[in-house]
């Protein structure tokens, strides 16, 4: 009796993740370069021991449980806007953008950060000046004993070509939750300020941008990172609605093909025709699995009745 309640209320457990995977996928259907999700099951084996102490198992079942959720990689559709600031990509690689970084105190400072902490001076110069001083960005200037550095942000991998400039005159994409991170070329931040740009099919960046130009002034190329269509499960995970850390370090094929398009950002992957299916699908096994509860639940009812009566 106790074994048909846990694969009851298993499947019923199993069920609601993956329903809360498909509602992401649907919620997430406009959001640029959002990759789908699909939970992925796995099965463990367990032996059942009715009295404690008995020497021989009484059988064995089988439990299903979500392991993980897996990334689908499948390309989007392309949305052409003719907005210079919007760039989709054809193929299996993804820009690179940096996370802003963060301002922290070096070890060995403790007498510093707690100066800072209470609104003390440090060594004569005021916290405020020190963060906004841009010699101090990037580490700690040991000669004036001061324990302030500027932590770099992390490379991510995204598919969303939205982009915008930052305050700065950088090219950035901003992550829809207010954080702004700065899209990297193959040689760091890109700065675009107040001029036009071109961005060619390989990714170059062009300041000016008119076709018939011969001198434009070549900003740099986009970084872009490969990864294969079928990366194993482990190696890529998401960060937020679209972001991507890729831990394979997959080498790009000799005859890989790609294409940057300037003035498109790509949609989403997800499938709705295939995501109201699968939550009909699994709709329908989760009230299953319910009805089942139930009616083990009214068994064991009468089962209690009849033991009291004839007790």
């Amino acid at each position: 009796m106790l074994r048909g309640y846990y694969n009851a209320v298993q499947g019923m457990l199993v069920k609601q993740r993956e329903l809360d995977t498909i509602g992401n996928n649907v919620a997430n259907v406009n959001t640029a370069g959002y990759r789908k999700q699909e939970a992925v099951l796995n099965t463990f084996k367990q032996e059942l021991i009715l009295v404690q102490g008995r020497r021989r198992y009484s059988g064995t079942t089988q439990q299903t449980y979500v392991q993980d959720n897996h990334t689908g990689l499948e390309n989007g559709t392309l949305d052409f806007t003719e907005s210079k600031f919007d760039v989709g990509i054809f193929g299996n690689v993804y820009f690179n953008v940096r996370t802003p970084g963060d301002a922290t105190w070096a070890p060995d400072f403790e007498e510093e950060r707690e100066a800072a902490t209470a609104g003390r001076d440090i060594y004569g110069i005021n916290r405020d000046d020190i963060i906004d001083d841009p010699n101090y960005v990037g580490g700690w200037n040991v000669a004036d004993d001061v324990g302030y550095q500027n932590t770099q942000g992390e490379v991510l991998l995204t598919r969303n070509g939205q982009f915008e400039l930052d305050g700065e005159g950088y090219l950035a994409m901003n992550d829809g939750a207010g954080k702004v991170m700065r899209v990297q070329s193959e040689a760091g931040d890109i700065y675009i300020g107040t001029h036009d740009f071109a961005i060619d099919p390989d990714g170059t960046i062009r300041r000016d941008g008119r076709p018939d130009a011969n001198n434009d002034e070549v900003i740099g190329r986009l970084a872009l990172t490969y990864i294969p269509p079928d990366a194993p499960m482990g190696e890529v995970q998401r960060i937020g609605n679209n972001l991507l850390r890729y831990t394979g370090g997959a080498q790009m094929p000799a005859d890989e093909r790609f294409d940057i398009v300037q003035g498109a950002f790509e949609r989403s992957n997800v499938d709705m025709n295939k995501e109201m299916s699968q939550v009909m699908e699994v709709q329908r096994a989760y009230e299953a699995n319910s009805k089942v509860l139930m009616q083990l639940d009214a068994i064991n009812k009468i089962a209690s009745t009849i033991a009291s009566m004839t007790g």
